[in-house]
């Protein structure tokens, strides 16, 4: 999984701003928010902002759209949300 994230990072690079949604949770997708104790399901069409940590389960997704860009989150993966998406 880190090999991916890696690579998205290289190939991917898109300013998190406030109109940063999740487009598509697939299966299990949660969202610990910055600052937060606990985690919670994600919905599409939920805002993520800086400092927000996804995670996918076995067999789930998440789709993120930013500024007509779209960046998916594969299973079993954990990405946490800086200044830059991925």
């Amino acid at each position: 999984m880190r090999f991916l994230s890696i690579c998205a990072f290289l190939l991917i690079s898109v300013q998190l701003h406030a109109a940063t949604s999740v487009q598509m949770a697939v299966g299990s997708v949660k969202l610990l928010p910055q600052g937060a104790a606990a985690w919670k399901d994600v919905r599409s069409g939920e805002t993520v902002r800086t400092g927000d940590t996804i995670q996918t389960g076995a067999g789930s997704f998440a789709e993120l759209s930013a500024d007509g860009s779209v960046i998916r989150i594969q299973p079993k993966t954990t990405v946490k949300l800086g200044q830059n998406l991925v």
